[in-house]
């Protein structure tokens, strides 16, 4: 769980990292299905979404496994992508094997075209109970399990996870980011709107009381910035340099002329950067890009 601090009184945006796709929280159904879910994803614009064929599968096994329940939201996406099924898919044969013999794949579909969602609930708990009655047989219990001794610390570790999560977008918790100063924006992005030059990140990484930011300048821009620059920083060891409220601020200037923006090394075009929030010149970059044939470095 990651929180971006937006700049302003508004909220802040908090993002749930997911690289497994696991279901109930009890059980831990593992799908296998992220892989392949990576492997099919579609661009649109700047970002890459799931196809809509994995989009339906992954939200209706999260309602029916989950939730036990469709919510209007969750209804919406699953109406919007269900004309569009690649059929057979990976995700709608896992959804198969998890059904008992009355339910098949159609009929679930059929439930969601016409807008029948308690069955789709029931079909979870009836997916559940018979999972867990399987796994408390005799011969599942005396089975290796590597999970089972882990059980009890995961639902520990779930509950901490779920109350961290929640507490994530409080005042506390924003209080204690920005002292940090994990939250605090880069004073350099509000010197390359007031000098207008046209500047592309490339690399932003904070740490407590640390901030690193490397900037691609346009070559003629250059000279606009720099005196701006002057006024706040230090030059030292290549890098312009100021302590602020959040600690020391690094920025490193890059002419556009030594590293190219349009194209990767491979010479393929780039995905388009984009405005940062509230800015005029100041833009983040897609990917990083690479100087002399090779990507730039990103410390953890």
């Amino acid at each position: 769980m990651y929180v971006i601090d937006i700049p302003g009184d508004g909220p802040n945006l908090k993002l749930d990292i997911v690289t497994h796709l696991i279901y109930s929280r009890e059980l831990r159904i593992a799908s296998d299905l992220e892989g392949a879910c990576l492997e099919r994803r579609v661009s649109d614009g700047p970002l890459f979404l799931l196809s809509a064929t994995d989009a339906f599968w992954t939200i209706l096994l999260h309602c029916v496994l989950d939730k036990r329940q469709v919510k209007q939201d969750r209804a919406d996406e699953l109406l919007s992508r269900v004309g569009d099924l690649d059929r057979p898919s990976a995700g709608e044969e896992f959804f198969s094997g998890l059904c008992p013999p009355e339910w098949t794949p159609e009929r679930a579909l059929d439930c969601v075209v016409r807008r029948d969602w308690q069955p789709l609930g029931r079909l979870g708990s009836q997916i559940l109970t018979r999972r867990q009655a399987e796994a408390s047989t005799p011969s599942a219990r005396d089975a290796p399990d590597s999970t089972a001794s882990d059980k009890a610390p995961r639902r520990l570790i779930d509950k901490v996870v779920r109350r961290a999560s929640n507490a994530a977008t409080g005042a506390l918790y924003r209080q204690v980011w920005r002292a940090l100063g994990l939250g605090v924006v880069p004073h350099g992005f509000d010197l390359v709107e007031e000098a207008r030059a046209e500047a592309t990140v490339i690399e932003l990484r904070r740490r407590p009381g640390y901030c690193d930011v490397v900037l691609v300048v346009e070559d003629d821009q250059l000279q606009r910035l720099l005196p701006v620059l002057r006024g706040h920083y230090r030059q030292v060891a290549g890098a312009w340099r100021r302590f602020g409220t959040g600690g020391l601020e690094s920025v490193r200037l890059v002419p556009a002329s030594e590293l190219s923006l349009a194209t990767r090394p491979n010479g393929e075009p780039r995905e388009p950067s984009l405005l940062l929030p509230g800015r005029n010149y100041c833009r983040m970059a897609s990917s990083s890009p690479g100087q002399g044939g090779a990507e730039l470095r990103r410390d953890a």
